[in-house]
């Protein structure tokens, strides 16, 4: 179980992110907005504070108790068609992480809809000003999102029942490497119904301890990148916007998109 918060709702602030705005299309009621609010897989399984024998995807937990009523719902009592795991590698001397995200589906599950959304998060990231916090009380912010692959995801390229999607970000000085977390998850996304957008499962892992140390891009165990095209084969000496293959001198190729 992995969480993500997004800074948008009643306000802005200095941690939102474009990502943060677009989501707010799961949380309108007709102009109004639900915040503080919380989504658990946006499963709409909740009673709507709006439309009498209607659910919703949106819940208004009133207590620590209640979060964690949900929490044991989802973990226990929710059976997914797909899988997903995660790698991570971090490049220290370039600030530089590459995820590898690889999935597995049964026959049941709509991989025509599937999505691919990928979260760089961080914990324990000290607030500016933050209200209702006491005089001389210092509050810290958690699963802050710093990076994103797409608002909505992004599309899946299955072989058969399996996919494998690399993804590079770059990873700011400023941001405490302990605290950064990987989120990744299958999820679909309407644009008819916002009721109609489940996360199917999830996978994440702590950006520095699971991860292994490398020497160039997508590498392990000190294997090296030895050349870079852009999507229309052409030779690049550097990441360019968009999808780059990059060949290894493993001889293995990734293709990475860059933002």
């Amino acid at each position: 179980m992995f969480a993500v918060c997004h800074h948008a709702g009643y306000y802005t602030d200095w941690l939102t992110k474009s990502c943060d705005k677009t989501l707010l299309y799961l949380y309108n009621d007709g102009g109004r907005t639900f915040a503080p609010a919380m989504m658990f897989n946006r499963e709409p399984d909740f009673k709507s504070a709006y439309a009498t024998g209607q659910k919703n995807n949106v819940v208004l937990p009133g207590s620590t108790t209640e979060i964690s009523k949900y929490a044991s719902k989802y973990l226990n009592k929710t059976m997914a068609d797909a899988k997903l795991d995660v790698s991570v590698a971090y490049n220290e001397s370039e600030s530089k992480a590459v995820i590898v995200v690889t999935g597995e589906s049964n026959d049941a599950y709509d991989k025509e809809s599937a999505l691919l959304t990928l979260y760089l998060t961080e914990d324990n990231v000290e607030a500016k000003d933050q209200a209702g916090v006491s005089f001389g009380t210092t509050y810290y912010h958690q699963h802050v999102i710093r990076d994103f692959n797409s608002a909505w995801g992004a599309p899946v390229t299955w072989e058969g029942n399996k996919f494998s999607a690399t993804y590079e970000f770059d990873v700011n000085s400023a941001w405490k490497k302990d605290d950064l977390k990987v989120v990744a998850f299958l999820n679909k996304h309407s644009t008819k119904s916002r009721i109609d957008n489940r996360i199917e499962n999830v996978a994440g892992k702590n950006l520095v301890q699971n991860s292994t140390s490398i020497e160039s891009v997508g590498s392990a165990y000190n294997v090296v990148e030895v050349a870079r095209y852009n999507a229309a084969g052409q030779r690049i000496s550097g990441k360019q916007k968009g999808l780059n293959i990059v060949k290894l001198s493993n001889g293995k190729t990734l293709k990475i998109m860059v933002k």
